[in-house]
């Protein structure tokens, strides 16, 4: 309408299309690394012509509808798929936190690290997961004698073990821990020190004189090894 009241009526027809609705999913979410992921595009309504992958650990891939990926690192990652079709239309969507992927912790310490054999010792795995889900199934305790290279491992499901070690040396524990999901981790070595121990040759007593009823002195003979700490008189009757 115009200032003189002249009227006219223009009509044009526009043509909407319906536009891919996005969604995605995976065959496995949960796992250890390294974890290969299957994705698969669950986009609905039109089929879309271009996909945009982004993993959420630095990597990207375009023009594949349903792609596999590697996770090389423990983590927790965002996936995100952005579709298009011929026509411009796009749409997008976010799956936050979708790939969880940790392994379990192997820590392995002892009461004590040094002794004379023979002697028993008890190790400890101080081991934990961070998906509550999950629980640690299995120990692999594997003892390395640095001397001779001979390796000798014990597999359970106790969280500690205690072995007898009858020879001197140098030895190393290593700690492998596998949770209900199959992922392992290896524990640092813990070095174990065995000492030989001395048996010295017998000794000559040229004299004992009875002080009381719970003393008496001795006089030793010389003794090529040395001084000995100490020793014990057994009194018979």
């Amino acid at each position: 309408e115009d200032e003189n009241g002249c009227v006219d009526t223009a009509m044009t027809t526009a043509t909407t299309f319906d536009v891919s609705i996005c969604d995605l999913c995976a065959t496995y979410s949960f796992g250890c690394a390294p974890f290969t992921v299957s994705f698969i595009d669950n986009s609905s309504n039109f089929p879309p012509l271009n996909w945009t992958w982004i993993f959420g650990d630095g990597d990207t891939l375009t023009g594949v509808s349903s792609p596999t990926h590697t996770y090389t690192s423990t983590g927790v990652y965002t996936v995100t798929l952005i579709v298009g079709d011929n026509l411009g239309c796009a749409d997008t969507v976010v799956k936050e936190d979708y790939i969880i992927l940790n392994n379990p912790s192997a820590i392995v310490y002892a009461d004590t690290v040094f002794g004379c054999n023979p002697v028993n010792l008890t190790f400890f795995a101080d081991s934990s997961v961070i998906d509550t889900n999950r629980t640690v199934l299995q120990y692999e305790w594997c003892l390395v004698n640095r001397t001779t290279g001979q390796v000798n491992c014990q597999t359970g499901t106790i969280d500690s073990l205690i072995l007898q070690f009858t020879e001197g040396g140098d030895y190393a524990m290593i700690l492998t821990v596998t949770d209900s999901e199959g992922c392992t981790d290896v524990s640092d070595s813990l070095d174990v020190q065995i000492n030989t121990r001395v048996v010295p040759d017998p000794i000559e007593m040229r004299n004992v004189t009875v002080v009381d009823d719970n003393s008496a002195e001795v006089t030793w003979a010389e003794y090529a090894l040395g001084d000995f700490v100490e020793y014990i008189v057994y009194r018979t009757n």
